[in-house]
């Protein structure tokens, strides 16, 4: 981006109510060099106040007539402490919980097989003891 153009971005940025400061710092946190940006700063105050004050009319003051705006007023974009950004936690905890119910079943089949191979091997023994009850 050349210098001209930042200066039109800074320009825009005070026409909105934002400071010098302010406008600058948007284009460093951009990822725009601070060289070029002190430099479009340095040129708009050279220009003068009447220079970078943008006519209202093209300045967007209604909210519902700014599209970025209204995408993130829209009820689906909201982000609120019970709304799910990913279902990657969901398929987690999908997957944990399946692993857990595997586990109980193979304990129950192994405690199953263990209590019918007891029968089998001592089914005499077994056999006395229901017959002595009754």
């Amino acid at each position: 981006m050349t210098s001209e153009e930042i200066v039109e971005g800074l320009k825009s940025g005070l026409a909105k109510g934002e400071s010098l400061r302010e406008a600058m710092m948007s284009f460093y946190n951009a990822g725009y060099k601070k060289e070029d940006i002190e430099q479009a700063a340095r040129i708009l105050q050279t220009q003068g106040p009447e220079n970078f004050i943008m006519p209202q009319k093209q300045v967007i003051r209604n909210p519902l007539n700014n599209p970025l705006q209204q995408h993130m007023n829209h009820p689906k974009n909201k982000t609120g402490p019970s709304q799910r950004i990913s279902g990657y936690e969901d398929e987690a905890h999908k997957v944990r919980s399946k692993k857990g119910l595997v586990f109980i079943f193979i304990l129950f089949f192994i405690l199953l097989a263990g209590i019918l191979i007891s029968a089998y091997l001592f089914k005499d023994k077994i056999s006395d003891w229901i017959s002595s009850l009754t």
